[in-house]
């Protein structure tokens, strides 16, 4: 669909979002790796077991893009469960090629930057309710004054 301008609309299949762009900026894809051929691959996901603190969540993001790095080491994301809006829950291991050793998930747990969602359950529950504990114990992050973030819900 050509604008005016010369410019097209785009829509990124991972977010969703669209931006207007320069037809000549653009190349083809090749037939043979079009949708027709190659189902979407995007999937939303979330971390397993984890409620990002309400206070404090641009801490959350930064320990989060911290732990995800440049690339440079790979990370296995283990899909525990379909999310309501059809996405999935993971534990996002570090160094990994399989669902082994030390989580992303319990990284933003051990430095109070989420909590342990008290419904969850998960195959490293034991390993991120002590990664919690730790944090408490430290009051660091968003149990730096001693309750974490209050829940109104939770009053009643």
């Amino acid at each position: 669909n050509k604008l005016i301008g010369g410019k097209v609309k785009v829509l990124f299949i991972d977010f969703g979002n669209s931006e207007e762009v320069q037809a000549s900026t653009l190349k083809a894809l090749p037939a043979n790796l079009d949708t027709k051929h190659y189902p979407v691959g995007c999937i939303a996901c979330s971390l397993s077991a984890l409620t990002i603190s309400r206070q404090h969540p641009d801490e959350a993001a930064a320990c989060l893009v911290e732990a995800l790095g440049d690339g440079t080491y790979p990370l296995f994301a283990y899909a525990e469960k379909k999310t309501s809006g059809g996405g999935r829950a993971v534990l996002l291991y570090y160094n990994s090629k399989e669902p082994s050793g030390d989580t992303v998930n319990a990284e933003l747990l051990k430095y109070g930057h989420a909590s342990l969602d008290k419904w969850a359950q998960s195959k490293e529950q034991t390993v991120m309710a002590r990664a919690q504990e730790t944090a408490k114990r430290g009051r660091v992050g968003m149990w730096a004054y001693g309750e974490g973030d209050d829940d109104d819900e939770d009053m009643y």
